[in-house]
């Protein structure tokens, strides 16, 4: 089942529609930096390693798997 969603951020709507497949690549995405990190929360605040690849692990999941959409938002 679709995760099916919107927020609002910058004054436009931003849409997500993320599949299985899609689910599927976010968790891989995840198991691969916590194989290669720390797999625990107190440890990724406090490695640094951890804490410098964290946002490219956002980002390709956000550009890459997740792909959202930005919509103008109406008036």
């Amino acid at each position: 089942m679709n995760i099916i969603g919107s927020f609002e951020k910058y004054g436009n709507v931003i849409t997500y529609d993320i599949s299985d497949e899609q689910k599927d690549k976010i968790v891989n995405r995840l198991i691969a930096y916590y194989s290669t990190h720390l797999y625990f929360g107190e440890g990724i605040h406090q490695d640094d390693d951890s804490i410098i690849d964290a946002p490219s692990v956002l980002s390709d999941i956000c550009d890459d798997i997740i792909e959202f959409k930005e919509v103008p938002k109406e008036e």
